[in-house]
C-alpha cells in the first residue's frame, strides 16, 4: 500500500473545516490538525524595525490511498 500526503491550512477553523469537507469527498483523511503561528516578522515602525509574531492559522495533514499506475501496480 501506497500513501499519499497533502496539507492544507485556514485563517479560521470554519474555513478549514470547509476545505476538509471537499477534500474528505475525494477520499483524504485526516492524520493531524494544529493551530499554528508563523515565523516571526520584522516590521518597520516609524524610523525603526521590530518584530512582531506571523499569523496565527490551522494546519492540517491529509492522506490517501494511492491506486492504479501512480502506485506502481
Amino acid at each position: 500500500m501506497t500513501w499519499k500526503y497533502r496539507a492544507t491550512w485556514a485563517a479560521d477553523l470554519d474555513a478549514l473545516l470547509d476545505q476538509l469537507n471537499k477534500t474528505g469527498a475525494e477520499g483524504w483523511e485526516v492524520i493531524s490538525v494544529t493551530y499554528a503561528r508563523d515565523t516571526t516578522e520584522t516590521v518597520t515602525v516609524g524610523a525603526g524595525t521590530t518584530e512582531r509574531p506571523g499569523p496565527a492559522m490551522w494546519v492540517a495533514v491529509l492522506k490517501r490511498e494511492e491506486s492504479g499506475l501512480a502506485a506502481g501496480l
